[in-house]
């Protein structure tokens, strides 16, 4: 639990798409298990914010690593998957 007297920090994205460095191929659309992304104007967005669960699926198929997520360890997201799926990290993916 927080502090009463601290204040609320503005949540960053859990994850964006580099369109300089995008592709187009489907990728990370196909590889995201809750459909966060999708395919608009031959460049993978992001559609469903809200459902992302820090999984590091659409990045780690990207081939040409156009997806940044955030490691922010303070992100509620990014800790719980790991926890779901009893993985203990000596440091954050990259």
């Amino acid at each position: 639990m927080k502090p009463q007297d601290e204040p609320e920090r503005e949540s960053e994205p859990t994850v964006r798409v580099e369109s300089a460095t995008c592709t187009g191929c489907g990728a990370c659309v196909t590889a995201c298990p809750v459909d966060v992304l999708s395919l608009e104007g031959g460049k993978a967005v992001v559609a469903h914010l809200e459902d992302c669960c820090a999984c590091f699926l659409c990045r780690d198929d990207c081939p040409t690593r156009a997806l940044v997520i955030n490691h922010d360890s303070g992100n509620p997201r990014l800790i719980s998957i790991y926890d779901q799926l009893g993985i203990e990290l000596e440091e954050w993916p990259t």
